[in-house]
């Protein structure tokens, strides 16, 4: 579904109603619909879908996670 053109026609639409939406819902993007020289939007406002998805994975350190699971703070922590 990933090459699915934002813009369609009424008969698109209705032999791939369920993958359109899927996928309206998956990427946040509008689909829009041509018919009768109108255009429709179908948009998602379900608040499951975040900008924070679209975030990639990045790598903050240059350590390896293992060498932090077996860090000792108890020197440095002091309870208020």
């Amino acid at each position: 579904m990933e090459g699915l053109p934002l813009r369609l026609t009424a008969s698109k639409l209705r032999q791939e109603v369920y993958k359109i939406l899927d996928e309206v819902i998956r990427t946040g993007k509008p689909a829009e619909i041509e018919r009768n020289g109108n255009l429709l939007k179908i948009v998602a406002v379900s608040k499951r879908y975040s900008k924070l998805s679209k975030l990639k994975p990045r790598k903050l350190t240059k350590e390896n996670s293992d060498n932090f699971e077996h860090l000792d703070w108890t020197q440095d922590w002091k309870p208020r």
